[in-house]
């Protein structure tokens, strides 16, 4: 494994799993891995949405990988966001962190890995964030849910690095929200 540079604290590791973002599938050489968000759909939150329509899913899909790549787009090569939630994020969320990395791939190399929206400086350690982008607000269990497993792959993958706190960051047309949640 190598390591990343992250401005403010030592480099971390750079996970040898690869992302296939058009297909959103973890690979670790021929190997597929799982994400966690779909163990989590499989498993503990089976029945989340249950009763909404496949078109209605898809469509709040897109625009959530959109306000994603937006964002990460802006962390990553400073360019300038052009849908709103993305906007909202670069001026009413970005102001309250320091952020180190977005979409930072942790994994345990045999079964599970996800991308990390945003990790941040915490102190000595880091703070994980996952963004969410429905019309409802944050699900503060599911969110928990996920970023306690991002925290436990993150800490497996960088063992000297702890996960100091947990948050969603909500982003809508007209707010920005960050909603902290425990592990």
């Amino acid at each position: 494994m190598t390591k990343k540079k992250a401005k403010g604290l030592a480099a971390l590791k750079v996970s040898p799993v690869t992302f296939d973002a058009e297909n959103h599938r973890y690979f670790l050489g021929d190997k597929e891995l799982s994400g966690i968000t779909s163990l989590l759909g499989r498993t503990v939150f089976a029945d989340k949405y249950k009763d909404v329509p496949q078109e209605s899913l898809n469509k709040a899909a897109e625009r959530g990988s959109n306000v994603h790549y937006e964002v990460s787009m802006y962390e990553s090569a400073s360019i300038a966001p052009e849908c709103t939630e993305a906007k909202n994020y670069v001026e009413k969320i970005r102001p309250q962190l320091k952020v180190l990395l977005s979409e930072y791939l942790v994994s345990d190399e045999q079964h599970f890995a996800s991308s990390i929206d945003v990790v941040a400086e915490d102190g000595d350690g880091v703070a994980l964030y996952d963004i969410k982008t429905n019309k409802a607000g944050i699900d503060k269990d599911y969110v928990s849910w996920q970023l306690s497993c991002y925290a436990h792959l993150f800490e497996m993958q960088n063992p000297d690095v702890k996960v100091k706190a947990l948050a969603g960051i909500w982003l809508s047309d007209d707010n920005a929200e960050i909603v902290p949640v425990n592990r």
